[in-house]
């Protein structure tokens, strides 16, 4: 689910060299859908080095019970 919840962070990733929507999605367990969401004017094709991305990252709840 793409819904936000109390145990989701917001994360700002700085796009490295050799990055793309796959590897970046693939890293943090999100769905390029959801990098575009969170980033209107950013061209998901079209990273560039520097870039700044904002996304939820989804933080697993255990409670060794």
């Amino acid at each position: 689910s793409s819904d936000v919840c109390s145990s989701d962070l917001v994360r700002v990733y700085d796009v490295q060299v050799g990055d793309s929507i796959d590897t970046i999605s693939a890293k943090f367990h999100v769905t390029w859908q959801e990098l575009a969401a969170l980033n209107p004017g950013a061209n998901m094709q079209l990273l560039k080095v520097g870039q700044r991305l904002v996304f939820y990252e989804r933080i697993s709840q255990y409670t060794g019970e």
